[in-house]
């Protein structure tokens, strides 16, 4: 060959070369891309539904993306969620209690959804109530996923043999308190108490008073709110029903776990007890009531449920996961979730559908629904937790009644005291 064309050859080779290793380098960058698709989001252990697997799983392999799902109870789920905003390294979806949902917002936590929503074809099929639960300052953060409230469970073996019919007013449950002990007990508890105070809540809210603040001040200074206070102490003082050692929010599952084997008579609750109770208590007959009030008083119950939201920074499109969270909260989706645990819906058009309406859930909770509220959504807006359940300040005069005979009055004057100075 000649020097000539050699040199030719030798050009040649060193153009291409740069341009190899680019496009080597480029192939490597977009498959490092590609491996790093990943949807990263946490869930609830109540909550492992095998429609929502289905959902996920058909979104994700569409999209090419692999799925880490983290799963966790909510006392640990909350540490690590606020670590996660706090350090910046946050998930992609949440599914959390649709409380905290206005909670995160009002802290800068969470994707404004507000355009997205409102422009979907499923924003009016909604109960109305619903986005009250996950907005803030009039712009919406999250979609429910579930729209539940609060009732009383009881078993209906354990009235039988007491001779009794299940309370009606909170002068009923010391009555039912009181046969039971006499009839079942000692080996058979008549009620158990929560650790958190959330399930204080139902037999505060009522007509009187709906919500915990109104016209910036606790609503709770009320003969009403007190005698409900006082009596609930009685019973928690009796002896005769379960009262946790003070502790973390898992701790309540010790009351679930007692009343689903027979060793306690009733607990408040919700309808995701029912999926749980059909595949693994099938044999236990239980009914539901309105939490009990004092007589002549209208009884409201707390609204429950989770949503779902999309924290900042997450590393998918807002697009892409607003996708998902519409084929989560789909009606199809919806029923074959009640199908499968029991679980109430948000969308009025799940309400409506005859697949569901002999579901056990449906039957139970659809004459409660209608008189629950977002007791404490209000706080969670303006970022003031303490006032209410696991606050600080709601904990030491739940405490007070459970663990102490002090004076409910004074209790609840020092959580009035300290609540009003923070609203203010």
């Amino acid at each position: 060959m000649s020097r000539r064309k050699l040199m030719v050859l030798l050009g040649a080779l060193i153009v291409l070369l740069p341009m190899t290793m680019s496009a080597t380098g480029q192939n490597e960058a977009q498959a490092s891309a590609e491996e790093q698709k990943v949807l990263n989001y946490y869930w609830n252990p109540d909550h492992l539904y095998n429609v929502y697997d289905e959902v996920i799983n058909e979104f994700a392999e569409e999209n090419g993306y692999e799925i880490n799902k983290q799963v966790l109870n909510w006392g640990e789920f909350k540490t690590k969620i606020t670590a996660d905003f706090t350090a910046g390294t946050v998930p992609d979806l949440i599914e959390v209690p649709s409380p905290w949902i206005a909670e995160f917002a009002s802290k800068g936590f969470l994707v404004d959804l507000t355009e997205e929503i409102k422009s979907h074809p499923s924003y009016d099929d909604f109960f109305e109530s619903t986005w009250t639960e996950v907005s803030n300052n009039d712009k919406i953060y999250g979609m429910k996923l579930h729209h539940t409230c609060f009732g009383l469970f009881y078993n209906k073996e354990h009235f039988a043999a007491a001779g009794i019919d299940p309370p009606e007013t909170l002068e009923d449950l010391v009555k039912a308190v009181d046969s039971i002990d006499s009839k079942l007990g000692p080996d058979i508890q008549a009620f158990g108490f929560d650790p958190t105070g959330q399930y204080l809540v139902p037999f505060l809210a009522s007509a009187e008073t709906p919500y915990l603040i109104e016209d910036g001040k606790s609503t709770l200074d009320t003969p009403v709110v007190r005698k409900t206070l006082k009596t609930l102490q009685g019973i928690a003082q009796s002896g005769k029903v379960f009262v946790p050692d003070p502790g973390s929010e898992d701790t309540r599952g010790d009351v679930r776990i007692l009343f689903l084997t027979g060793k306690i008579s009733m607990m408040i609750s919700g309808p995701w007890e029912i999926g749980n109770i059909k595949n693994n208590y099938p044999d236990l007959d239980y009914g539901l009531v309105m939490v009990p009030h004092l007589e002549g008083v209208e009884a409201r119950t707390l609204t429950a449920g989770t949503g779902l939201a999309i924290p900042k920074g997450a590393d998918i499109p807002k697009e892409k996961l607003f996708e998902l969270m519409t084929r989560l909260t789909d009606v199809e989706t919806e029923v074959a979730g009640t199908l499968e645990a029991g679980m109430l819906m948000p969308r009025a058009s799940w309400a409506k559908d005859p697949r569901v309406a002999e579901e056990k859930a449906v039957q139970l909770f659809g004459k409660v629904l209608p008189y629950a509220t977002p007791f404490d959504i209000d706080v969670r807006k303006i970022g003031l937790p303490e006032i209410t359940w696991g606050g600080s300040v709601f904990t030491k005069m739940y405490q007070k009644m459970l663990y102490t005979d002090k004076s409910m009055d004074d209790a609840l004057d020092e959580y009035l005291k300290e609540t009003n100075r923070l609203l203010k």
